[in-house]
């Protein structure tokens, strides 16, 4: 995989291993999945995102209903000649990280809220909170200095 490739690569699986709270599938976005029927049955899918990046709202949806994900471990195959993704990353990346930042916080509340409260939530809610307001302060703090 040439490195521009592996980087964004790379990148966007960090994302969506913190948006989907699966932290051991190694490539979420190869585009290879394998479903089981009761996965299918329990997701509504009508509701996922209908872009390129579908692989990474699957995982964000599977684990907020509690599924089990295996990674299957394949080998990337690139053509002969083929040196550049049809994807733009910059582009890619601005279109999909809403997605999975959605994703994330619609994963929290429907799985550690609605569905089955975990206090997780909480340590969430007061990171998320108190860190722009710890930002916010120290710059009011430093600027009166």
């Amino acid at each position: 995989m040439p490195a521009t490739r592996l980087f964004g690569n790379m990148l966007i699986t960090v994302l969506t291993k913190i948006a989907s709270g699966y932290f051991k599938i190694a490539d979420v976005v190869d585009g290879f999945t394998a479903i089981s029927r009761e996965a299918l049955e329990a997701v509504d899918w009508d509701r996922t995102w209908a872009g390129y990046g579908y692989p990474m709202d699957f995982l964000i949806r599977l684990n907020a209903h509690g599924l089990r994900v295996r990674d299957v471990p394949r080998r990337a195959i690139y053509l002969a000649g083929e040196r550049q993704s049809q994807i733009k990353g910059t582009r890619y990346a601005l279109r999909v990280t809403p997605m999975l930042v959605r994703g994330f916080f619609w994963r929290l509340w429907n799985k550690y809220v609605l569905w089955d409260f975990h206090p997780l939530v909480f340590f969430y809610f007061f990171g998320l909170t108190l860190l722009p307001l710890g930002v916010a302060f120290e710059c009011i703090s430093s600027g009166r200095s």
